[in-house]
């Protein structure tokens, strides 16, 4: 993995205040890992609670079908579904028996209630069957929730719900993401889900988008080449506060550093994390000379930790990595010497803009009035006005603009908000590799096209009939 670190200033005045940003871009060498493969694997946890009849759970279905394909000998798959209790439909196993799955899926109907909790756990346990290689390699472990209503049903606490998620994250390895769909699912439910269990959320307006979801869910785990990555911070003489935009879980260590989850990276990823840095006055000597130090003052300290998974011919080499990286930076006399880095203001602004919805989004979330929520859309906008590039900041100010639209015309609705929650999610993790399944123009960072431009893309069809996949399967060498 290669990591660029970058100031948006790398100079500043002496004796004054001013935040600098420093940003990190991580990049991951594309490897096509087919040597030999790491075993995922993958649970779909699915609502089928009453308000997913109809055309939701069809295509929820759909979806399960369009995913089992795609696993490869190796990879385990269970699905679990849940309306007022949970029930293990597909327990966890390798795919050797596709078609006996694909009519397990087609039998699934709506139900009652939402005990969300009971399938996630149920789905957790399931995971935990999965077995290691014979050279003792674990598989990736993955929940995909899939809900479109609100706890009811069985553990509904918030805490609770997000202790349960983070501990299956940190005993047994086992990351959680969260698909809502429609109006009626809690955001903040699953946007705290998805935060402490290293997954990804995604906010669906139409069930066409589930299999494209799902499809991408599996590609992601299958091509996972950085896991776990961690940025541990220290702050050092001259660092007088800092704060993440990113949103990542944040533990305070016992050697009083702060560790940032990062999460995952797959094959080929570009991903930007941005730290505000607040600095303190950089001093003259008692004559008014500058210091003699010719590397700059030390800022803050930063350590990279993560598993790296790569082949070594025929072999998968799991190997733990770190690295240590100390920032500094310079002190002037002259503002002449003063000078923004202008390749970093457009990476910069998206993450202040998602900052400021995601806040905004929870100040309504908490009771807030509509005015509260604009103060900090508004703050944002002053910043990026106040910048040297409007047209490198154009994206960000859309981003605010949209949401402070919503907000001033009272349609901040339960789905403005379901978007509020997830633009900010989204634009606030940089990413490459991230796949988009909103109804915004596609972002400048990206380079997957998003889940409506699949949709366009792909020819509209129904799905396969059960004969055909058995046709398919028996090809496979499969019965």
């Amino acid at each position: 993995m290669k990591i660029e670190l970058q100031l948006d200033y790398k100079t500043i005045l002496r004796n004054s205040v001013q935040p600098v940003h420093l940003v990190t871009k991580l990049t991951t060498p594309a490897q096509a890992l087919t040597q030999r493969v790491r075993p995922t694997a993958f649970t779909v946890v699915l609502d089928r609670s009453g308000s997913m009849g109809g055309a939701p759970i069809e295509h929820a279905k759909r979806a399960c079908h369009e995913v089992i394909k795609n696993f490869r000998p190796e990879d385990y798959f269970s699905l679990v579904v849940f309306d007022d209790s949970a029930q293990v439909v597909i327990p966890l196993e390798q795919p050797v028996n596709r078609f006996s799955w694909y009519q397990t899926v087609d039998q699934i109907q709506a139900g009652a209630s939402t005990n969300l909790m009971a399938g996630w756990l149920l789905g957790r346990d399931e995971l935990m069957k999965a077995q290691k290689t014979a050279d003792g390699i674990a598989p990736i472990r993955k929940i995909l929730l899939l809900t479109d209503g609100h706890l009811n049903a069985g553990i509904t606490e918030p805490d609770h719900v997000e202790a349960l998620t983070r501990a299956g994250l940190e005993k047994d390895e086992i990351r959680t993401s969260c698909l809502g769909f429609g109006d009626g699912y809690n955001e903040n439910i699953l946007a705290a889900m998805s935060k402490v269990g290293q997954g990804q959320l995604h906010d669906a307006d139409s069930p066409e988008k589930f299999p494209i979801i799902l499809a991408d869910e599996l590609d992601g785990l299958q091509k996972i080449t950085v896991q776990n990555l961690r940025l541990r911070i220290q702050p050092k003489l001259f660092c007088n506060a800092w704060k993440q935009y990113g949103d990542y879980p944040q533990v305070q260590l016992p050697d009083k550093r702060t560790e940032l989850a990062l999460g995952d990276l797959v094959s080929g990823e570009e991903r930007y994390v941005v730290l505000m840095l607040e600095v303190l006055p950089l001093p003259l000597l008692p004559d008014g000379s500058l210091p003699t130090s010719l590397e700059g003052e030390e800022l803050v300290a930063l350590e990279f930790a993560h598993t790296s998974i790569t082949e070594d011919g025929t072999d998968l080499r799991l190997e733990s990595r770190t690295s240590s990286h100390l920032i500094r930076i310079q002190g002037t006399q002259n503002p002449a010497d003063v000078v923004q880095n202008v390749e970093l203001i457009a990476v910069i602004a998206n993450e202040q803009a998602a900052d400021a919805v995601r806040t905004a989004a929870e100040a309504l979330a908490g009771g807030a009035d509509a005015e509260t929520a604009l103060r900090h859309l508004s703050e944002a906008k002053v910043v990026l006005e106040a910048g040297p590039a409007p047209e490198l900041t154009s994206e960000a100010a859309a981003l605010l603009d949209e949401h402070e639209q919503k907000i001033r015309s009272n349609n901040i609705d339960s789905r403005a908000r379901k978007n509020m929650r997830y633009e900010a999610r989204y634009y606030g993790q940089t990413s490459s590799a991230r796949l988009y399944t909103g109804s915004r123009q596609k972002s400048g960072f990206t380079k997957k096209p998003t889940a409506q431009e699949q949709l366009n893309e792909k020819p509209s069809t129904e799905r396969p009939e059960s004969s055909g996949e058995q046709q398919l399967d028996s090809e496979n060498g499969e019965s």
